[in-house]
């Protein structure tokens, strides 16, 4: 369920930084507004034209996918993620300490990650 959100809540914002970061307002200097990145899902043109036959407005199929390359980006990079944070925990160095007051358990293991020691199950 972590994964699904996480996909979730970063293709939106792949979605939302892509659009923004890519839109073209020229519509008051008698140009065109386009919104959409890789594909232009709303197009809008204010000047005079004689022959303008474009097929202007909302484009659902594009915006469709626009969000389908967002999910895969997002799901690509949360999958990365999470192979290189695996591939790092088997690589970090365990240590063991005595125990303080409980006789019954003979070692700890403890892991340094994420800023934190943490006890290792054994």
């Amino acid at each position: 369920m972590k994964t699904i959100k996480a996909i979730i809540i970063l293709s939106i914002m792949l979605l939302i930084i892509s659009t923004v970061a890519t839109l073209k307002l020229d519509a008051a200097s008698d140009g065109f507004d386009q919104y959409g990145f890789p594909f232009i899902f709303y197009d809008r043109f204010s000047g005079k034209c004689d022959n303008c036959y474009q097929n202007f407005g909302f484009k659902p199929l594009n915006l469709f996918l626009n969000l389908l390359l967002a999910v895969i980006c997002a799901f690509v990079i949360i999958t990365l993620k999470r192979k290189f944070d695996k591939s790092e925990l088997n690589h970090h160095d365990t240590t063991t300490l005595r125990p303080t007051r409980n006789r019954n358990i003979k070692k700890r293991r403890i892991c340094y990650r994420f800023g934190r020691w943490r006890l290792l199950a054994q």
